[in-house]
Formats: C-alpha cells, sequence, structure tokens
C-alpha cells in the first residue's frame, strides 16, 4: 500500500493525540472479543514488572469488521484518515496502523479454538495459563529463537506476579489474625 505523505499539520495534530489511541481501541472491543499478548500481561502485573507496549492483539470472531471499526473510530477521534487497515502475515488477522508513523496499534485475530478469558476492568483478557503453556511451546522451538528473550522475560515477570501474590495472601492472613489476637487482648485487660 502506497501512502500519502503526511503534512506537517497532521504530523503534529497526531502526536497532540496519540495518547488516546490505547483509550479509544479499548472502547472499541466488544464482549465477545478476547485481549491477549503483553496487555494481557500488563493489566495484571504491578507498574514495575509492566513492559511498555502500545499495541492491542485481541481475539476476534470478525477480525476484519473489527479492524476496520477501530480504523474508523480512531479517525474520528483524530478528525481525519490517520489510520489505515491491512491483511497481517499471519491470515485471518487485520492491523491497524497509523498513516502518520507507520506503526501498528491492534491486531485482530480470528482465533483457532476457544481460549479462556477473565473479565478484568470490563474486557476479557486471555487466561494466564494459556500465556505460560504459549511461552512454554515457544521457548522449546528452536525456529523461534528470535522470540526467547523477550518471552523469557514475559514468564519471569508472571512468575514474580505470581510469586508477589501469594506472598501477600500470607501477609495479609497473618496481620489480621495479630490484629485478632491484639484487640483481644485489649479487651482482656479492661476486664
Amino acid at each position: 500500500m502506497v501512502l500519502k505523505e503526511p503534512t506537517l499539520e497532521e504530523t503534529d495534530n497526531f502526536y497532540k493525540k496519540k495518547a488516546l489511541i490505547q483509550k479509544i481501541i479499548l472502547q472499541t472491543i466488544k464482549n465477545k472479543e478476547i485481549i491477549y499478548g503483553e496487555q494481557a500481561v500488563k493489566v495484571r502485573v504491578p507498574k514495575h514488572l509492566q513492559r511498555e507496549t502500545t499495541d492491542y492483539d485481541v481475539y476476534s470472531r470478525t477480525p476484519k469488521k473489527d479492524a476496520i471499526e477501530a480504523e474508523k473510530k480512531l479517525d474520528k477521534g483524530f478528525g481525519g484518515d490517520y489510520f489505515y487497515v491491512e491483511p497481517a502475515e499471519h491470515e485471518g488477522t487485520y492491523k491497524v496502523r497509523s498513516r502518520i508513523n507507520g506503526k501498528g496499534y491492534a491486531d485482530f485475530t480470528k482465533p483457532t479454538r476457544d481460549y479462556g478469558s477473565d473479565k478484568i476492568k470490563g474486557h476479557k483478557y486471555i487466561k494466564v495459563k494459556h500465556i505460560k503453556d504459549r511461552i512454554k511451546e515457544i521457548l522449546k522451538d528452536k525456529t523461534q529463537e528470535h522470540r526467547h528473550a523477550k518471552d523469557q522475560d514475559t514468564l519471569n515477570r508472571i512468575r514474580l506476579n505470581e510469586k508477589r501474590i501469594k506472598s501477600s495472601g500470607v501477609n495479609k492472613s497473618v496481620s489480621k489474625t495479630k490484629r485478632k489476637v491484639s484487640r483481644y487482648k485489649k479487651k482482656s485487660l479492661w476486664i
């Protein structure tokens, strides 16, 4: 696809409104669609374990239609023709890209099976178990070595978060027990 060169005014407007992209894309994601990829990790982990990402990977039964819907809402939010949709390298996936910087901001993919999801902040995100299983498959695959460092990092961040949750659950129950004991002791002193 040959793109026309953006004007300076279009470029300026894009960068002024760029922070709206993720919000607009999230608004287009419906209840039957499932967010996967780095956004599904990012929504679950604390800020210090989040990797910077600006794109959304979405499982959709109608990926082309949903990608076009996202592109139209983005164009409306930006007040012009700032985005376009193109088929991705993988069949059944459609990318929403910026005409200004060429960067992809959403991939809509037809799912090949039921992945299961958790509802978080009003949207469905793929289950962590599936993320971990998929990463483990990739790490075993020699043809995917170009992804190994990035995926090992993702797996480590998920494991750190799971460890944090597990240890915080233990600490909470201990502190509740201590509070109950200390209240009891206070009462018994006044009896």
